[in-house]
């Protein structure tokens, strides 16, 4: 009896541990470090499960991770941004030729 609940239990377990792993990474606000970078990087960044909001307006998208890097798809955009998670708070946007650092706030 224990047994079969220990297995269940491990499974319940495996199963929600696997699903926070598809979670959106950089759900939250964020601020550009760097000021001098504001003409090709976005001075705020609030992004949700599915929403990508800046000063330009917002857009859906869908993320996957590539290693320590995690690719995000805009429907109209010419190339995936590519984000990579730092320390403090801080993550690394990179699409094209431009490349931003922000920090995380609130």
């Amino acid at each position: 009896m224990w047994t079969r609940l220990a297995a269940i239990i491990t499974v319940f377990l495996l199963c929600a541990c696997s699903a926070d792993s598809e979670r959106n990474p950089i759900v939250g606000k964020w601020e550009l470090i760097d000021k001098r970078t504001a003409a090709t990087c976005p001075s705020t960044l609030e992004v949700s499960e599915k929403l990508w909001r800046t000063n330009d307006g917002a857009q859906t998208f869908t993320f996957t991770r590539d290693g320590d890097s995690y690719i995000f798809t805009f429907p109209n955009a010419r190339a995936p941004m590519i984000v990579k998670l730092g320390p403090d708070k801080t993550i690394s946007l990179e699409a094209g030729l431009f490349k931003c650092q922000l920090k995380q706030i609130g």
